[in-house]
């Protein structure tokens, strides 16, 4: 008889294990769904959102022999968005992006206007770019 009682008792404990791994297994799925960005664009320091057309305009000193760094920020419209890391594209060599510390890199030397464009990893093909115009001084004792 204590051989029956255990063996009733391994089969009710797979029976319910089968059931608690139904029900909960379809709970986890559920909220491991992934969340897609629905927008993404560039914020200015005030955390505003840079409305289409409007360029970013930077100094150049014509002197000056390091790059400049640009504080570049963007939102991703969707807080719930499992993926939110981003690339950052840019039309000339002469401005990279150095994602260790979230700034843009600019040459000295870039002396045309580059599009910078933010592009979500998710999947959801999310982009916005943004002009970097170069206001670059040119120092010059020589009067005309």
């Amino acid at each position: 008889m204590n051989k029956k009682i255990v063996v009733l008792i391994v089969l009710a404990e797979c029976i319910l294990a089968i059931l608690l791994v139904s029900f909960f297994g379809k709970v986890i799925e559920e909220t491991r769904r992934d969340v897609a960005c629905q927008d993404i664009y560039f914020i200015d320091e005030n955390g505003l959102k840079i409305e289409d057309g409007v360029p970013i305009i930077v100094d150049i000193d014509s002197d000056a022999l390091k790059p400049i760094r640009y504080k570049l920020k963007w939102k991703i419209i969707t807080s719930k968005t499992t993926e939110k890391t981003v690339v950052i594209e840019t039309s000339d060599k002469s401005v990279s992006y150095d994602y260790g510390r979230g700034e843009l890199v600019i040459s000295p030397y870039c002396k045309t206007s580059v599009v910078i464009t933010v592009r979500t990893t998710d999947g959801s093909e999310k982009y916005d770019t943004i002009t970097l115009i170069p206001n670059v001084d040119t120092k010059s004792d020589v009067e005309i």
